[in-house]
């Protein structure tokens, strides 16, 4: 009879140890899963976490410190970080990235269309640093170089607008300023307008020069540009945009007994960029 109590009493034990055990938290990690922890109150705690058996209580092990929180607390738990949940919802979230409101955007591109130079498709660099007024709009003052058969240094004005705050985003640009000749820069009339195969070309930009073998000076002009495209945010501090646009241009050049010549650009531009915050 004895022998029988103790048993019994001994699996009570046992019993009343198990379930403790179940209600308390493990020393070990084997229950533990890794992810990130986010709190209504706006912190996020990486590392590994485990509920309580009444899913009342969150342990979290980030660190070196554990922390315990009330399941009312969190707002979520995902295996993704907050990089890959603004991918995954399509929201670029400021707060969890904080990009500065002072950006660099720098483009490379190509001016195609018509022969009025006899630069085919002329390269062109653009380098701006522009200041964010809001999550969407955006605007700045650059520069950068343009190379025709002469080169010329462009000091520009441009606004941006993005469609919406999300990661992807559509957005619409103006640019508008000056092209400015490099200094020393002297053409002949047919290096500024080649010679066409269209017998009326030239007629078009009657008058030219008596001697046509007369050197030019490049005097700049007037120049607006404007495009649109799509912009991806890769990282906190890392953009990069595609956009294709339409490039208004005027160069004026000057030559031997007041002679002067205007020339007309109607180009498309299209160009890579990249932002640095």
């Amino acid at each position: 009879m004895n022998k029988k109590v103790i048993i019994i009493a001994s699996l009570l034990l046992l019993l009343v140890t198990t379930i403790s055990a179940q209600t308390s938290y493990p020393n070990n990690y084997s229950g533990y899963r890794k992810g990130y922890v986010f709190m209504k109150n706006g912190d996020i705690l990486k590392g590994k976490y485990i509920y309580s058996s009444d899913m009342k209580k969150l342990e979290v092990i980030s660190g070196n410190q554990v922390r315990i929180y009330a399941s009312e607390d969190v707002e979520r738990i995902t295996k993704k970080s907050p990089l890959e949940m603004a991918d995954t919802f399509h929201v670029f979230n400021q707060a969890d990235f904080k990009p500065s409101r002072i950006f660099n955007f720098t483009e490379f591109g190509l001016l195609v269309g018509n022969q009025d130079n006899t630069i085919k498709s002329p390269v062109i660099f653009h380098s701006s640093v522009n200041y964010s007024f809001t999550p969407l709009l955006s605007a700045g003052l650059g520069t950068g170089v343009e190379m025709y058969r002469e080169a010329y240094l462009p000091v520009t004005g441009n606004v941006m607008y993005k469609l919406n705050n999300h990661r992807t985003s559509p957005y619409v640009s103006l640019q508008a300023g000056y092209q400015i000749p490099v200094e020393g820069t002297r053409m002949t009339y047919y290096e500024v307008m080649p010679v066409s195969v269209n017998p009326g070309y030239l007629d078009y930009y009657y008058p030219y020069p008596y001697y046509q073998n007369s050197a030019l000076n490049a005097r700049g002009g007037f120049l607006l540009n404007p495009s649109m495209g799509f912009f991806h945010q890769l990282s906190r501090g890392l953009g990069m945009g595609v956009s294709v646009g339409y490039r208004f241009q005027i160069l004026n050049y000057t030559g031997d007994n007041d002679y002067r010549l205007e020339v007309n650009y109607n180009r498309l531009s299209v160009k890579l960029g990249f932002i640095f915050n």
